[in-house]
């Protein structure tokens, strides 16, 4: 099944309330850029399970959430990848 990214709005700085579809599924996650010594991302449990069956595709999520974190242009949908 493929997993893109709809839509992105910004709760705070850092905290996004992300929708997303996964295959006929459309759901809203909340996903926070955490900065610690190394910045990195929280998902549910629900998002991890999905993402966490390809490291590659997690990846590539990162790489997204981290584009709208520091304000970068990101056009929706965003495919993330087959799962």
């Amino acid at each position: 099944m493929k997993l893109s990214i709809l839509n992105c709005e910004i709760k705070d700085k850092g905290s996004y309330l992300v929708a997303l579809k996964y295959g006929a599924q459309e759901f809203l996650e909340e996903i926070v850029v955490v900065e610690g010594v190394v910045p990195y991302i929280e998902y549910s449990k629900n998002l991890q399970e999905i993402l966490h069956k390809d490291v590659g595709e997690a990846k590539n999520m990162n790489r997204t959430m981290f584009k709208i974190y520091r304000d970068e242009t990101v056009e929706f949908p965003v495919d993330i990848g087959k799962f």
